[in-house]
């Protein structure tokens, strides 16, 4: 990278953690930055400081923070509605086969009576 690129960077460092697992890592303030500076430095990884990912390959992990009770209670909701449209789908297609046979009935009746 160009010395006057690197000072729009924030080079992640920790002292504990060996300096090489975060060479090519820079964090940088939103989406439009790093998708900028994704397009003239293929190989390096941005984080945004909203906790998007933008990796060398192309994968890109979002921020979003992961509420698994939120998540889980969602689920059962749409478990519990999956369960009612399959009643009803079940209840409709019960209600078809009567149809039928009625419709059925009556075209024997009607040939019956001729």
């Amino acid at each position: 990278m160009e010395n006057r690129k690197i000072k729009n960077f924030i080079k992640m460092k920790d002292s504990g953690i060996p300096e090489n697992i975060f060479e090519n890592v820079y964090v940088v303030s939103n989406i439009k930055e790093a998708l900028t500076y994704k397009k003239e430095f293929p190989n390096c990884c941005f984080l945004t400081k909203q906790g998007e990912v933008f990796f060398p390959d192309g994968f890109i992990k979002t921020g979003k923070k992961s509420n698994i009770l939120q998540k889980k209670r969602l689920l059962e909701q749409l478990k519990e509605e999956k369960n009612d449209i399959a009643q009803q789908i079940e209840s409709l297609q019960q209600e078809i086969i009567k149809k039928q046979i009625m419709k059925e009935e009556n075209k024997k009746k009607l040939k019956a009576e001729d």
